[in-house]
């Protein structure tokens, strides 16, 4: 047996523990997107060697021995357009990244003896915001208000160097985040009709979705809502 530790990846073993998450989110994800893609061209194939066969007939062809009861082949791969699966696989994604992101807050709060609600709201919306929510400078300068000097010497001068350190690019960040939790926001309550909210955070995260806005390599794949007509997610 090896005596070689392995040195943990991130200082909080909730990063560590919403890294996995994500993994493991995208890990299923991409298969069953490129499954269902296969799925449809075979189904595809099968009724144009047997056409008007029935769903109990694509269902004895295809799901037999799978133990998944309730499939109607037809309707998912012939009437329903890969394009609305797709959004169908971005719901997924969507609702799994917000939860994941929430219960990180919630978790590294804890960690650090700092958890309240305000402070959680705090840092899921961009500085400056209006009403009660103070956003991320204020949320940091709480957390920060008790610090360990030995942790803060040892540990900051490193990690501000990380290229992955991006404190510069937080409220933007936020307001990419913002966005996309409030197009979830709509799409969970409000049956994917876009509101006034959604059309907001798009107005802020317009101002900044670019690579350079935001310090990334890839701007997140968005649409531009309307009031009160359907949302898209990619």
């Amino acid at each position: 047996m090896s005596n070689v530790l392995t040195m943990p990846k991130y200082f909080f073993q909730s990063t560590d523990s919403a890294h996995k998450q994500i993994t493991e989110l995208f890990d299923f994800v991409w298969p069953t997107a490129t499954a269902m893609w296969n799925l449809r061209w075979q189904v595809e194939g099968f009724l144009k060697i047997v056409p008007g066969a029935t769903v109990k007939q694509l269902n004895a062809r295809f799901t037999e021995g799978s133990d998944i009861h309730g499939a109607n082949l037809q309707r998912a791969c012939i009437d329903h357009t890969w394009e609305k699966q797709k959004e169908s696989f971005g719901r997924i994604v969507l609702t799994n990244a917000i939860a994941i992101y929430e219960g990180w807050i919630e978790e590294t709060l804890k960690s650090l003896g700092k958890s309240s609600k305000a402070l959680q709201v705090s840092l899921q919306y961009p500085d400056p915001v209006v009403g009660s929510v103070t956003g991320p400078t204020a949320a940091l300068n709480n957390i920060n208000g008790t610090e360990s000097v030995p942790l803060r010497d040892t540990f900051h001068p490193q990690l501000s160097r990380s290229r992955y350190y991006a404190l510069p690019k937080l409220n933007a960040m936020l307001k990419c985040y913002r966005f996309f939790k409030e197009l979830r926001n709509c799409d969970m309550h409000r049956g994917g009709i876009a509101d006034q909210r959604l059309v907001d955070a798009y107005t802020e995260f317009a101002g900044v979705a670019t690579t350079t806005g935001l310090g990334v390599a890839e701007v997140p794949a968005h649409s531009v809502p309307a009031i009160n007509t359907p949302t898209r997610i990619s």
